[in-house]
């Protein structure tokens, strides 16, 4: 469930996301997010950070309007650009920063725009 967060239409680039997750208030820094993916049960989505994974239900377009950072590479994830090192142009897999090993691929239609976004920042 999210708390705060989702009320707070028409603001952009909000520093922190506060939810619940397992009955407990967690406060992290958008910035920290590497990437959001969906969840095998409906609505629930994994933020997968640098040090944790966080279960919570939600929209994945709530992370793409409040950080201009993170950004759609299919229809069922979000990245953070500043967290990606290499896109591959064959198969369009995203490599982090971090020591994340789950492939994550880019889709067709949004491979460009995912790469152009990515090299001007």
């Amino acid at each position: 469930m999210l708390v705060s967060a989702l009320f707070l239409k028409g603001v952009s680039n909000l520093e922190y996301f506060i939810f619940t997750s397992n009955k407990t208030t967690v406060k992290i820094r958008l910035n920290d997010i590497v990437y959001v993916i969906t969840a095998a049960k409906p609505h629930q989505l994994k933020i997968f950070t640098s040090t944790r994974i966080y279960l919570t239900y939600g929209k994945l377009r709530w992370f793409k309007d409040h950080s201009k950072h993170l950004i759609f590479c299919n229809r069922s994830c979000i990245i953070n650009l500043n967290d990606v090192l290499s896109i591959e142009k064959s198969t369009r897999k995203i490599t982090f920063k971090t020591d994340i090993d789950i492939p994550i691929t880019c889709s067709r239609n949004l491979y460009k725009a995912v790469k152009a976004a990515w090299l001007a920042i």
